[in-house]
């Protein structure tokens, strides 16, 4: 983890209120891996951590090293040394550590305090989400060594993305990059306290983004049976069902013909009018497919507001759902 002539100050925070004997077992086992390895870690009461004005920070080029190890990652100390750039230190969680330390690599050069490696090598864009949200992953992917991006480039690895309608999704979809949920980032945060792990591990492939997230949905012209097979699949997939066509919450119709009510007010509003195997040929892929080739059409022929919606797609009640 070092060079030989680097000298590393490698100290253990111990919170208010604990001791060497209380704190975490991740702090336990790396402080006995660093001994073991020859670094000479000490322990440091978080009443005497406030009297530090720590000025070093980690290069592993040259010069010497000021390391503070904290869990978990709250209260005065850990506040004393990230809530400004007066400090120059580096602030990492024991699940950091001690991944570093086994595989004799440098902690990550990043500019912010590190938990965990979990996220270690990923470079991260955040798609549709309000501002507190977004912030909170982005810290929650810095905390596991990852990197946040505000745009999507080429050196971007994943998505997390809250709908698929997104125009970073249908970027991604077309490169392809992984999209995943937030629940992504939460569970891998959740795992990476209990232990080393890596965010692409086979066991998060669970939260990849589901072909219909997000979308709410309104559907045209379906038998009763039709509609309710229908609404199973897109709830399954991570849609929401909307019985009633509106303006500002429906983002898709799904019709069997260009006509009706809802039809022309969707036209009129501009949302998509698609046919019902965008959704079955989406859900099949496992992507919200583009929408240009399930268009449905204004019928030149017929009167624009019909007295009946009740066209039955054959055999939908038969579709799986799953």
């Amino acid at each position: 983890m070092e060079d030989e002539d680097e000298k590393v100050a490698l100290r253990f925070v111990i919170p208010t209120g604990e001791s060497e004997l209380t704190v975490s077992d991740g702090m336990v086992n790396a402080f006995q891996l660093c001994s073991e390895q020859g670094f000479e870690p000490t322990w440091i009461k978080e009443n005497k951590l406030l009297e530090l004005n720590p000025t070093k920070t980690v290069t592993f080029i040259q010069g010497d090293l000021d390391v503070f190890v904290f869990d978990p990652f709250e209260g005065p100390g850990f506040e004393h040394l990230t809530k400004s750039n007066k400090f120059k230190c580096t602030v990492v969680g024991p699940m950091c550590l001690i991944p570093c330390v086994e595989e004799n690599s440098p902690i990550p050069n990043l500019p912010y305090p590190m938990y965990s490696t979990a996220m270690k090598g990923l470079w991260i864009t955040i798609s549709g989400f309000h501002k507190d949200e977004k912030a909170e992953i982005q810290t929650l992917i810095e905390r596991m060594s990852g990197m946040y991006s505000p745009v999507l480039h080429d050196g971007v690895t994943h998505i997390i993305s809250s709908k698929v309608n997104s125009e970073k999704y249908k970027v991604a979809v077309k490169i392809p990059i992984p999209v995943m949920t937030k629940e992504w980032v939460y569970e891998v945060w959740k795992a990476c306290k209990r232990g080393t792990v890596s965010a692409v591990d086979s066991r998060f492939l669970q939260y990849i983004c589901p072909a219909l997230l997000g979308l709410t949905v309104t559907v045209s012209q379906l038998s009763k049976v039709d509609r309710n097979a229908i609404k199973k699949k897109i709830e399954t997939h991570g849609g929401y069902f909307l019985p009633e066509l509106t303006m500002d919450e429906t983002d898709i119709l799904i019709c069997v013909s260009g006509e009706g009510p809802k039809f022309e007010f969707a036209q009129k509003w501009k949302i998509p009018c698609l046919n019902i195997q965008w959704i079955l040929h989406s859900v099949d892929k496992g992507t919200a497919l583009p929408m240009d080739e399930y268009r449905v059409e204004r019928e030149s022929n017929k009167a624009s507001t019909p007295t009946k919606e009740d066209t039955t797609v054959t055999g939908l009640e038969e579709v799986s759902i799953y």
